[in-house]
């Protein structure tokens, strides 16, 4: 993990511990901008954690694959006709 990662994934951890903590204390209306903040940073930490296993792809680098959702066929398996 690079540095701008695990930065993005602290203050994603913080800023949601924070907005825990100040939603208990002055309710979740007054929080709700932390929260906001700590999924920008969740989000952060998933674009540059697919950007570097795309990079490492590239240059090929022995890194997994992105998922992209799509489903493989079984050749083995048998169709009911």
């Amino acid at each position: 993990m690079k540095l701008l990662g695990a930065i993005s994934l602290g203050f994603a951890a913080a800023f949601f511990a924070i907005g825990i903590n100040e939603s208990i204390s002055k309710g979740v209306q007054n929080s709700y901008f932390l929260f906001m903040f700590s999924l920008m940073f969740l989000f952060t930490y998933g674009y540059v954690k697919r950007h570097e296993i795309a990079k490492a792809n590239e240059a090929g680098g022995n890194q997994k694959e992105v998922k992209t959702g799509t489903t493989k066929t079984n050749p083995k398996a048998k169709s009911k006709k």
